[in-house]
Order: C-alpha cells, then structure tokens, then sequence
C-alpha cells in the first residue's frame, strides 16, 4: 500500500471478467505511479474477484474491496471515494483501457492549473476486440462545457479526474440515481468549480453488448432528460416545463407555444453561460455561435410551425456566418 498517493484510481467491477486483465494492466503501467488503485468488486459471480487478487499478491498499490452483495455501481463509487486517501481521484471502468500516460497528463494539467476541479479528455472508441473504430471528440473549455451541459453530458466519466477537495462538503454521486449519475453530479460541480477536457484521446472506451450504455439506453435517455430539466430550472430560477427540454434535445413533438419556450429559454441559458465565464470577445463570438446553431437546429426539426422562421432570423441574429454555413451544407448535402 502506498503511504501517501497522489491519485486514489477508483474502478467498480460487476462480472467484469472479460476485459478486466486489460483494465488493470492499463492503471498498473502507468508512466505515473504515485497511485492507490481500488478496485470494488459489487457481488460479481464470474472470476473477477480472482483476477483482482492475483493482480494484489504483485502489487501493493492494488486495493481490493468486497461488496458481497450487489449494491450497485453509486454505492461502490461513494464508497470508494469515502476511503480514498488521494489529493486526485480517477475514475476507472472495468472494460475499458487507459492511456499509459493518462494519469501522467492529468495530474500534470491539474497541477498546472489550480482554478480547474475537474479535468476529462477526448476517447478512442474500440469494440470487443480491442480495435478502435471512431473517436470521442469533448468540448474543450469551461464555457464550452458549461453550456453543452445544458443540453447533454460533455464530459466522458471513465476518462475524468478531479480534485478530491471540491467532494469534501458536497453529496458526491446521488443513490437515487440508477444511470446518468455522473451527469447529475458535474451539473452540481459546475456551479462550484471549472471544468476542462484534454484534446487527447487517454481512453481506450468499449462498446459492447452488455455495457450500461447499450442494455440500458432508453432508461439512461429518460433520466438525462430529467437531470437536464432540474438543471436548466435550476439555473434560470424558475419552472420549466418537461416537453421543452425535449424540445432543446430534438426529442419528441411540441407546440408552437412550446417552439417559442425553447428559443427563449436558449438565449437565457447563453446570458448566464456569458456572464458567468468572463469570456474573451473571440470566446464571446464562439459562443454566439453555438448558440445560433442550437436554434437553428430547433428550429429547422419543426418547419410546420411559423415559428420555425423565427427561429431562423434569431440564429442569423447570434452569428450569419455560422447560419449561412449551415445553410450552405444542408443545399449541397441535402437533409439529414
């Protein structure tokens, strides 16, 4: 065990067994090695409490705990946090695989950058082989993060580290949550500190038949929605109704009344996003034009409504360039 470890590396494992060599390898081989690596074993019923052990008897910086139950991965994430001795905690999936210089980078960029609390990073997505076949591309900045984060989750959760200070006087991921608990909780953190995402891809991220996302994804759709709903009633300090959000994230049907909700409720969250980043006038521009793409694409899903036109003349309004651009594809590619 490591008296003082800069990173607590936290990794819940459910019948993990399949991939778990290669996750475990990928932490222990790191380029930085100031590290605990705990491991929670929720309940699992295939070898996966075997291939933790061995991995303990050669090195010490491996914890094993056991559930003995299934309690669920946001039991065996507080817990993990709760005895983690780090200054920087890491999040760790079992069937995915870490950059060898992941923690390295982090660590580095975190040290370099004190008004940052959590740090995430672009991915490679590979298949049950091992091979990459597309890449996970992550805002950048903390503006850019905060305001994609009104309309979906920015940050990837197994590539994240983040200062183990800003949990200290907060709930840290919430138990009622079955899925989507890493959205719920950075929509809390991002009202306390700065987000970041490295431009590089330092994880190897499966898809497969039997990870969370793909058995359960309209369970996880649902309750994003909901998490964003609170979220943007939250912020804009006032009730919001469900259908809108849907109508912010291209899904399902609405009103007209509802269409003129959403673009009112963009321009809302966009003053806030502006005036609480203290944004340069090209990051000011580069706002704009997110925020005319966004309406520009509510709008251009609901061309029944005439609303839909205002919409439009309100995205030409926040950046022309980006709507002409937009324009320019649709007539040489044709819709979508």
């Amino acid at each position: 065990m490591i008296n003082h470890p800069a990173v607590s590396v936290i990794m819940p494992v459910y019948n993990g067994a399949t991939y778990l060599t290669e996750a475990i390898q990928s932490i222990l081989q790191q380029t930085f090695d100031n590290f605990e690596f705990i491991i929670i074993d929720d309940g699992s019923e295939d070898r996966s409490v075997d291939i933790i052990k061995a991995f303990q008897k050669s090195d010490k910086r491996v914890i094993l705990k056991d559930n003995e139950e299934n309690r669920g991965i946001v039991y065996s994430l507080n817990y993990g946090i709760s005895i983690a001795r780090g200054k920087y905690v890491a999040r760790m999936d079992c069937d995915d695989i870490s950059n060898h210089r992941r923690l390295e980078n982090q660590v580095g960029f975190l040290e370099r950058n004190p008004e940052i609390g959590v740090v995430g990073s672009k991915a490679y997505i590979i298949d049950e082989k091992g091979q990459i076949y597309a890449q996970i591309d992550v805002p950048e900045r903390h503006f850019e993060i905060f305001w994609n984060l009104f309309f979906q989750n920015p940050i990837l959760h197994p590539s994240v580290m983040l200062r183990m200070d800003i949990l200290q006087d907060i709930s840290i991921y919430d138990e009622c949550m079955s899925f989507s608990q890493d959205y719920e909780l950075w929509t809390r953190l991002i009202e306390r500190v700065s987000f970041h995402n490295i431009q590089k891809p330092l994880l190897y991220y499966r898809i497969h038949n039997f990870n969370v996302t793909n058995k359960h994804r309209n369970t996880q759709l649902e309750n994003s929605i909901k998490i964003n709903h609170s979220f943007v009633a939250r912020t804009l300090q006032k009730k919001i109704p469900l259908n809108v959000i849907r109508v912010l994230r291209s899904n399902g049907t609405c009103s007209q009344q509802e269409l003129f909700s959403a673009f009112k409720v963009i321009r809302e969250l966009a003053r806030i996003v502006s005036n609480k980043s203290a944004l340069t006038r090209t990051e000011q521009k580069q706002l704009n034009q997110f925020v005319s793409m966004r309406i520009f694409k509510t709008a251009k899903l609901r061309m029944q409504y005439p609303a839909a036109w205002l919409g439009f003349l309100l995205a030409f309004f926040y950046s022309p360039r980006a709507v002409i651009n937009r324009t320019r594809k649709f007539l040489e590619n044709g819709p979508k």
